[in-house]
């Protein structure tokens, strides 16, 4: 048998009510901080997961962006592959540039040694000349020659006829 004694005074005893609402209380706060632990221990796990996924996401943006820079670099080499094609495949393809320098080759055997060249220029089946001569009768031998004497050439066109006191007289002519 267990008897209760109080040796407290009666005025200082507590009322079942308020002793009923600190109990109420007391077993709120520790529903509320076992609450506040697990939410902290989630919020831990879930910042750590995240973290993770976060890495996991910088790799994979590490390795794209490489693979970007190495798919633009032979993006880029073979861009210039395909032009150094193209250009090969004008430069065989062009038979008519073999043709104008052999013309060329008849007509240079046939010229004056006083007829100089300036520049010569051989774009597909035209090719230009500057010439230059000293007085106009090796021209004019030139120019008869090109117009009868030779086959080489089925037009020619003069398009400049100047005269310097320093350089003589210098001609173009386009030559099909």
């Amino acid at each position: 048998m267990t008897n209760n004694i109080n040796l407290l005074p009666n005025d200082l005893n507590k009322s079942s009510g308020v002793g009923f609402v600190s109990m109420l209380f007391k077993r709120v706060s520790i529903i509320l901080v076992v609450i506040l632990f697990i939410s902290v221990a989630f919020g831990v796990v879930f910042v750590i997961i995240q973290t993770r996924n976060l890495d996991n996401i910088n790799k994979k943006n590490n390795e794209l962006t490489s693979q970007i820079q190495k798919l633009n670099q032979t993006e880029q080499r073979l861009f210039l592959v395909k032009d150094r094609i193209s250009k090969i495949e004008t430069v065989l393809g062009d038979k008519t540039s073999e043709e104008s320098i052999g013309h060329l080759d008849q007509t240079v055997s046939s010229m004056s040694s006083d007829l100089a060249f300036k520049s010569v220029k051989i774009s597909g089946p035209a090719t230009t000349l500057t010439l230059g001569a000293s007085n106009s009768k090796i021209i004019d031998q030139f120019l008869n020659f090109l117009a009868n004497g030779s086959s080489a050439y089925t037009q020619v066109l003069l398009k400049n006829l100047g005269y310097n006191a320093d350089l003589g007289y210098l001609v173009d002519l386009q030559l099909f």
